[in-house]
């Protein structure tokens, strides 16, 4: 199983695929063969503190910058969830 909690969402170079689209797209079948669309649809709830997930990503940002990206994600709840990428994880 995946561990994001190990993804640093700014080094992209940790992730590896190493399979070609056409078995990618195979996986993908078989796995929607195997999972009903119930099943998709069922909520499950995730239990983590946005906050500290905030805090994790902002100790890796220019410290400067912050109040300026504070204050464009007070401007609507919209612009708060796009600067706020990691809680959609």
């Amino acid at each position: 199983m995946f561990d994001s909690s190990k993804l640093d969402i700014f080094d992209l170079k940790k992730i590896k695929i190493n399979r070609t689209a056409k078995e990618l797209e195979e996986a993908g079948k078989e796995k929607r063969a195997k999972v009903s669309s119930e099943q998709l649809a069922k909520f499950i709830p995730v239990h983590r503190d946005p906050v500290a997930a905030i805090k994790k990503t902002e100790s890796k940002m220019v410290q400067e910058f912050l109040p300026l990206r504070h204050e464009r994600m007070l401007a609507s709840k919209f612009a708060f969830f796009r600067g706020t990428a990691e809680l959609m994880e």
